[in-house]
C-alpha cells in the first residue's frame, strides 16, 4: 500500500511539473508568435524604407541630371552673350575708326541730355 502511495505521488508530482511545463512552453509558444510578429512587421517596414530610399535617389538623380542640363544651357548662354559683347565691341571700334562719330553707343554709356 505505501507502495501505491508513494507511485501516487510521484505521479501526482509529475502531472505538477508536466502542466507547469506546459504552461512555461505555451507562454514561450505565445512570445515566440508575437516575436516573430514584430519581426515580419519590422521586415515590413525596412521593405517599404528601402523603397522609399529608392525613389528618393531616383529624384535626387533626376535633380543632378536636370542641374547638369541648366549648367550647360548656362554655359552656351554665357559663351553667346560674351560673342555678342564682342561683335557689339567691335561694331563700336568699326565704326568709331570709319566715320569719326560713332553710330552706335558703347554698352554702359549714358546718353547726354
Amino acid at each position: 500500500m505505501a507502495e501505491a502511495y508513494d507511485w501516487q505521488h510521484r505521479a501526482n508530482v509529475a502531472e505538477q511539473e508536466l502542466s507547469r511545463a506546459s504552461d512555461k512552453l505555451q507562454r514561450e509558444k505565445r512570445k515566440t508568435r508575437r516575436l516573430q510578429m514584430q519581426i515580419n512587421e519590422y521586415t515590413d517596414a525596412l521593405a517599404r524604407s528601402t523603397q522609399d530610399c529608392g525613389q528618393v535617389m531616383k529624384h535626387c538623380q533626376l535633380a543632378t541630371d536636370t542641374n547638369i542640363a541648366i549648367t550647360q544651357e548656362l554655359r552656351r548662354s554665357k559663351v553667346m552673350v560674351e560673342t555678342l559683347e564682342a561683335v557689339i565691341v567691335l561694331l563700336y571700334t568699326v565704326n568709331t575708326n570709319g566715320q569719326g562719330k560713332p553710330a552706335v553707343r558703347p554698352p554702359g554709356s549714358v546718353a547726354s541730355i
